[in-house]
């Protein structure tokens, strides 16, 4: 019986190195799994990062050349061709249009005013209703034109 009890023991205390090293294994592959899991995700939000990095410095360059190119359209603008009408002419093409927008916008204007007038609304009124956004967007988008043309035109 001793016998059997000392094989049975020592075929136990045999295995058992083995059976640890069979879980020490399994653990080790698990953390070499989750290594090899955080490292991968570590290289995407690099090239994710990397992807919105050269989105922004593509932007900035088209914005830059676009920017440029404007500015080479405004000093060939400036630039006189030598026949006096011709130079007198193209001088005056923007204030000319923007005269004649001008003159065509306040016509409509009145005539809106008069029509919300003939319905008995006050000033206070009629001015709400006659000044809208979009009003507000062409006041915006005249003034820069004419203001903001001639700071890129002394920067240049």
């Amino acid at each position: 019986m001793l016998a059997l009890l000392g094989a049975v023991f020592g075929g136990v205390l045999r295995l058992a190195p083995e059976v640890l090293k069979m879980f020490t294994a399994k653990r080790d592959q698990d953390h070499e799994f989750r290594m090899r899991e955080l490292d991968f995700k570590q290289a995407k939000e690099l090239r994710e990062m990397d992807m919105k990095r050269l989105d922004v410095e593509a932007q900035m360059t088209l914005d830059a050349k676009g920017l440029d190119a404007l500015l080479a359209g405004i000093q060939a603008q400036g630039k006189s061709t030598g026949i006096p009408w011709i130079d007198a002419v193209s001088q005056t093409v923007r204030p000319a249009l923007t005269y004649w927008w001008m003159a065509l916008y306040t016509m409509v204007k009145i005539a809106t005013l008069t029509v919300v007038w003939g319905e008995s609304a006050t000033w206070g009124q009629a001015v709400l209703i006659i000044w809208t956004e979009a009003d507000m967007g062409i006041l915006g988008g005249i003034i820069n034109f004419w203001f903001l043309d001639r700071v890129i035109r002394k920067r240049a």
